[in-house]
């Protein structure tokens, strides 16, 4: 599997993230509260949300990474490989939709569990790119230095 390191410190860094953005997505601020209602500080939607995805990118984060890397190695797609992969990340969030949708007992809570895993999928590949290419830089800075030392 390519990157793998890069891949497993994506999973790590990748429900932090998330749960932030749901934790903000969930919060109700206290003006806009109605009496006797029940609503969410951001930390309660960041704990909520950050208890079940770190297993959930764990499983089928790695999963779908290894299973894009051999679609994608065997297209060979070279000019829109962004947006081959961005699809197929987004496709790869019915892995754990399916998942949850049959956890629940009810085929149909698949397509709610399907909206939540979409950002989920998108964050994951945009936080792997992200470690991906500042490795990628990095590792081209030091051959620079390098070169620059031996002359």
């Amino acid at each position: 599997m390519i990157d793998l390191y890069n891949k497993a410190l994506a999973v790590i860094f990748s429900p932090i993230i998330f749960s932030l953005f749901m934790g903000w997505m969930m919060h109700t601020p206290i003006e806009q509260r109605e009496y006797d209602c029940c609503y969410m500080d951001f930390l309660d939607g960041f704990l909520m949300s950050i208890m079940p995805s770190i297993p959930l990118y764990l499983v089928f984060g790695l999963l779908a990474a290894y299973l894009i890397d051999r679609i994608s190695e065997f297209y060979s797609i070279k000019r829109f490989r962004y947006f081959f992969q961005l699809f197929l990340y987004i496709l790869s969030g019915l892995m754990p939709a399916l998942f949850l949708g049959l956890a629940a007992g009810d085929i149909m809570w698949t397509w709610i569990f399907f909206i939540y895993c979409i950002p989920a999928a998108v964050i994951y590949y945009h936080v792997f790119l992200i470690l991906h290419y500042r490795e990628k830089f990095k590792n081209k800075r030091y051959k620079v230095f390098e070169r620059n030392d031996h002359s």
